[in-house]
């Protein structure tokens, strides 16, 4: 019976140690993310022009491919949790994976079990350029921003557009960047051309951006 009895707690130890090394191994990485991106977010890129822009990162060779507006679409970069493509010369878009910890109530105890969700940020414009922000499942599900997303008042409410800020997201680290668009295209007076900028660092802590 003892036996036994150890013979069952060693299967059930060897099972969870597979099952969680499956769970780390089927992480999805930015290459997939890529190439499932949903066409209404570059409609004149195609699902074969995204995947010969990362076979070109991968072979070395610069990434670049002619889009359907007659011009270049290059990926400036692509690492397993970050990409940014530079769509034509006003629009870009940046994507960054980020561990999301979840804290589960099985009763005694909270269970931490990260998952992954996706920021997508697109800026538009030359000189004054304007952001959107967006979140996604690794699978892009959309999912709500304004939990995502932590700052103070003098920023203003968070909501699913973000027009009045340029938005960087971090290459190497999981960080997001806001800087105020102040200056008008046509400022009426010089105080308004030389409006001062405000900009904030905001860094992921496994739930939402917020002020570090």
């Amino acid at each position: 019976m003892k036996m036994s009895t150890m013979r069952m707690k060693v299967w059930s130890l060897t099972a969870a140690c597979f099952f969680a090394s499956l769970t780390v191994d089927a992480q999805i990485n930015m290459r997939y993310v890529l190439s499932q991106m949903p066409d209404t977010l570059a409609p004149y890129l195609s699902k074969n022009d995204r995947l010969d822009l990362a076979d070109f990162v991968d072979s070395g060779m610069k990434a670049e491919v002619a889009n359907t507006l007659e011009g270049k679409t290059v990926l400036n970069v692509l690492s397993a949790d970050y990409a940014k493509l530079t769509l034509n010369d006003a629009a870009t878009i940046e994507m960054r994976l980020l561990p999301l910890t979840l804290d589960q109530d099985t009763g005694s105890n909270a269970v931490d079990t990260t998952y992954q969700t996706l920021c997508v940020v697109r800026t538009y414009g030359n000189n004054l350029r304007e952001s959107v922000i967006n979140f996604y499942t690794p699978l892009w599900t959309p999912l709500p921003v304004s939990n995502k997303i932590e700052i103070g008042e003098e920023w203003g409410s968070v909501d699913d557009d973000f027009g009045s800020y340029h938005v960087e997201l971090g290459q190497h680290e999981p960080t997001l960047t806001l800087e105020t668009n102040t200056q008008l295209d046509v400022p009426a007076n010089e105080e308004q051309k030389k409006a001062e900028k405000k900009s904030i660092v905001l860094k992921w802590d496994g739930r939402r951006f917020k002020k570090h």
